[in-house]
């Protein structure tokens, strides 16, 4: 069976889904590659709690990044030396259904031609349901790239972007990919729903970048249409 790589960012992850995420992703990773971003709380004792017993490369950096995109430059140089096969980029608040611990390493030996992995994305509302209307349905858009397959040498690496940067490295995006009915799910925008418009909006006026007006106008909504997830 392949092995599978955990490459993730934190920053100030403790008092929101951290803890349910590594529970869950222990379950079928073989090591973890994280970089904590800055963090002001207990996100990297956390880590080391959890992640107790699997292969663990772990840094904290001194300073906030200002572009996102040198997070994931510097998480790349961190993995080579581990010598990875599959690298699964998640986010601290993206979780995959249950039957990933059974299904994903079958899943990437099977597909081993391809050259990344994508989930449908799930948009959690509340801690079961998802939401369903306006941009945020079910949609062909809500496939997003999580994971790609390392070939020794190959020099990976990620455009000067400051926000929302694609999870894969530059280049490999709309290769040979897999599909993967393993669903993914996104609980980002179950807290806080206001603050997180408020630092979008004050993200944008000052940088220039990040500009999501299908979120802005959808996101405070106060009737969204709403269905449980129901594990498979």
């Amino acid at each position: 069976m392949p092995k599978i790589t955990l490459k993730m960012h934190i920053k100030n992850e403790a008092d929101r889904y951290l803890i349910p995420m590594l529970e869950s992703v222990r379950e079928y990773i073989d090591e973890a590659v994280i970089l904590d971003d800055h963090s002001t709380d207990n996100s990297v004792e956390i880590v080391r709690e959890l992640l107790k017993g699997i292969p663990l490369v772990l840094e904290v950096y001194p300073d906030t990044f200002f572009f996102e995109s040198n997070l994931h430059n510097k998480l790349m140089d961190m993995i080579i030396p581990t010598k990875p096969e599959w690298i699964l980029c998640l986010d601290a608040d993206e979780i995959l259904e249950k039957r990933a611990k059974y299904d994903l390493k079958k899943q990437l030996e099977e597909n081993n031609h391809c050259s990344c992995i994508c989930f449908h994305q799930f948009e959690m509302w509340d801690e079961v349901h998802y939401r369903t209307d306006n941009v945020w349905g079910k949609t062909p858009k809500g496939w997003v790239y999580r994971g790609f397959k390392y070939e020794e040498g190959k020099k990976y690496w990620w455009h000067p972007m400051g926000h929302h940067v694609e999870r894969i490295p530059d280049g490999i995006k709309g290769k040979v990919e897999f599909h993967s009915d393993i669903r993914l799910k996104h609980y980002g925008w179950i807290k806080n729903k206001e603050e997180k418009l408020k630092r979008y909006k004050e993200h944008f006026e000052h940088y220039k970048f990040g500009y999501f007006p299908h979120i802005w106008n959808t996101l405070l909504d106060k009737n969204p249409t709403l269905e449980l997830f129901e594990e498979e």
